[in-house]
């Protein structure tokens, strides 16, 4: 974990951009509206909400501001979901693979230091 809190911000914000992206597809892709998998994801993404609440002062201090916590986390969601897109509809089954093999490696940071 970061010491430094724009770094901590940077990462939460990140976090909470990829959980975004997955829920969407799980509803929109999935047909899911609500079950045990997304009940994983939304209450890991309100842990990382919970983080980057504790170090938003530190981090608005250090001139990572709500405009750049919520840059961060749209930029994090739109490259997620383009990974998820491609790893759905992508004809070449090694793009495909490794886009799923990408969006499933860069949650699993975020999934490691969550503890639900």
């Amino acid at each position: 974990m970061p010491f430094d809190a724009v770094d901590r911000a940077t990462l939460f914000s990140g976090c909470i951009g990829r959980y975004t992206a997955e829920l969407s597809h799980a509803k929109r892709h999935g047909g899911v509206t609500h079950d045990n998998a997304t009940d994983g994801l939304t209450a890991r993404q309100a842990f990382y909400v919970d983080l980057l609440i504790a170090v938003d002062l530190d981090a608005r201090a250090a001139g990572y501001g709500l405009a750049a916590q919520a840059m961060t986390r749209a930029e994090t969601q739109i490259a997620h979901k383009r990974l998820l897109r491609v790893a759905q509809i992508e004809s070449d089954p090694a793009r495909a693979a490794q886009a799923r093999q990408n969006a499933q490696r860069l949650l699993a940071v975020c999934d490691a230091m969550a503890p639900v």
